[in-house]
């Protein structure tokens, strides 16, 4: 196969290639071509040369920065404002999300083991993640999907607190009293009765608006 050269001079986005240097080769033998190059900034930085002509590797970093600010004040939060921190965190949430939707992963049981992916456009860029969902709204929310047995991806996910998460899993039990559907718990703490006298009753086999309707007096059990 025809070796493609590293011309000096030649641009690439916002990377120009200054020389071709010696290659990283691993302990099997394979050789990855590396070059230097200098960003349109100035910074000057090593590469390897087949991510520099994909454009994979487009910049030293600033072009990456420069769209994650425009991003942040799209919502409303500044670089400034921020101070970063919500950068970092919602960048760990990204990165947990692809790791549990990874099939195969000790992690992935609940997740990517049943068939739950990340959209594509997601899994491509972080940049995308944060465009759609924005920054946390406060240290305490997380990342959601409405569906639990959904996909990761726009129509799906909010940022939610451990309350609103809570309420939002496979095992949570959901009852519809005249054309309303909330989760029983929700029901319970409106209607004024116990949780777990309600929930001790569907357990038995009541259907969920039963358990909440009917008086407990003509329960034939006697649960606290």
């Amino acid at each position: 196969m025809r070796k493609i050269p590293a011309v000096p001079g030649e641009e690439f986005n916002r990377l120009t290639i200054v020389e071709e240097i010696a290659p990283d080769v691993t302990p099997g033998g394979h050789i990855s071509r590396k070059v230097r190059c200098k960003c349109e900034c100035g910074v000057v930085k090593d590469y390897h040369f087949h991510a520099v002509r994909r454009g994979l590797s487009k910049s030293c970093g600033c072009y990456r920065n420069e769209q994650l600010q425009k991003v942040m004040v799209t919502h409303g939060a500044s670089m400034g404002q921020t101070q970063g921190k919500p950068l970092v965190a919602e960048y760990k949430t990204w990165r947990s999300m692809l790791v549990r939707c990874k099939p195969g992963n000790a992690l992935a049981v609940n997740y990517g083991d049943r068939g739950i992916r990340v959209c594509q456009r997601w899994v491509d860029d972080y940049l995308n993640f944060l465009e759609d969902m924005g920054p946390k709204p406060t240290p305490q929310h997380s990342l959601d999907r409405i569906d639990v047995n959904g996909n990761y991806e726009p129509s799906n996910c909010r940022w939610a607190t451990r309350r609103e998460q809570s309420l939002n899993t496979r095992r949570t039990l959901y009852a519809t009293l005249e054309g309303e559907t909330k989760t029983v718990l929700e029901w319970c703490e409106q209607l004024g009765l116990s949780y777990r006298f309600v929930r001790q009753r569907i357990y038995d086999g009541w259907e969920p608006q039963a358990a909440l309707t009917t008086p407990k007096k003509l329960n034939k059990y006697a649960y606290a």
